[in-house]
């Protein structure tokens, strides 16, 4: 709901590279050997597409610390694995970056966290300072009709610590709900 996603396809646009997404959940596999298989595809297809910029959301979902060798973990050790693998041998001459997206990066697998695979950590919340907040405000309400009491300045104030997505969708209730109240 912050723009992970939309940060990293404005690198790929402003890189003029081209934009390969994945889910972590897409790794995630009942059956040994699917998720490892996946990763190795996602990285074929950056291969024929570099430059290119893979970003991985939800990145815990194939990321999480590997842990012992029930049934269950041992598809998301192989997977984990085969990234860590498929990682190491990117560098900044092969045209291939990957961008990693996670709501929980406490999860997250210390290997995978370590210089040369991920170098750069962000944290990307809602909005800080006033004039982002009606950027954002201005771009939602952006084609809504208003009523003359209505303002950005308004709107702005009532979603103050909001993230892109809550400010989006506590406009369009605004607007079901005037739409009720025939306003």
């Amino acid at each position: 709901g912050v723009g992970k996603t939309l940060l990293a396809k404005a690198i790929a646009k402003e890189a003029n590279v081209n934009f390969i997404s994945a889910s972590g959940s897409d790794f995630s596999e009942m059956f040994v050997g699917v998720g490892a298989a996946r990763v190795r595809s996602l990285f074929e297809l950056a291969a024929a597409n570099v430059p290119c910029i893979i970003f991985i959301d939800e990145i815990d979902c194939m990321g999480k610390r590997r842990k012992g060798g029930d049934g269950a973990s041992q598809d998301h050790n192989q997977t984990l694995n085969c990234l860590l693998q498929k990682m190491d041998g990117l560098n900044s001459f092969n045209g291939v970056m990957i961008i990693g997206a996670t709501n929980r990066k406490e999860d997250l697998d210390e290997a995978l966290m370590r210089p040369g695979r991920f170098d750069k950590h962000y944290f990307i919340g809602p909005p800080t300072c006033k004039k982002d907040r009606d950027e954002l405000v201005k771009l939602y309400l952006d084609r809504k009709k208003l009523s003359d009491d209505v303002t950005l300045e308004k709107a702005s104030k009532l979603m103050v610590g909001m993230t892109g997505a809550e400010v989006e969708e506590a406009l369009n209730t605004a607007v079901y709900v005037s739409l009720q109240d025939n306003r």
